[in-house]
């Protein structure tokens, strides 16, 4: 499931135990803009061999609600695995 990168996501991929999110770049069809696809990892992948599939990684720490940028327009979304999809939406019904 891609899902727009949010202040309350983060939080729930901390407590799924994810540390770390893989950047690539994508391009989207409708209008040729460019986007930043995220994916969550539970460890740190090496980072001396040859990065396939992703531009940079990132760790997740800080607090995610001193995010200030604009969600929709910010074109940064969060690919979530199919086994997280069920926990998020109940995780967006208890913070609801």
């Amino acid at each position: 499931m891609k899902t727009l990168l949010r202040p309350y996501l983060l939080e729930f991929l901390r407590s799924q135990g994810y540390k770390y999110l893989l950047s690539r770049k994508q391009t989207e069809n409708r209008q040729d803009t460019k986007a930043i696809l995220l994916v969550p990892v539970l460890s740190k992948p090496n980072l001396s061999g040859p990065r396939i599939g992703y531009d940079v990684c990132f760790r997740i720490e800080g607090k995610a609600e001193d995010m200030n940028f604009l969600y929709e327009e910010s074109g940064i979304s969060v690919l979530l695995d199919r086994d997280d999809v069920n926990p998020f939406k109940k995780y967006l019904l208890k913070i609801a």
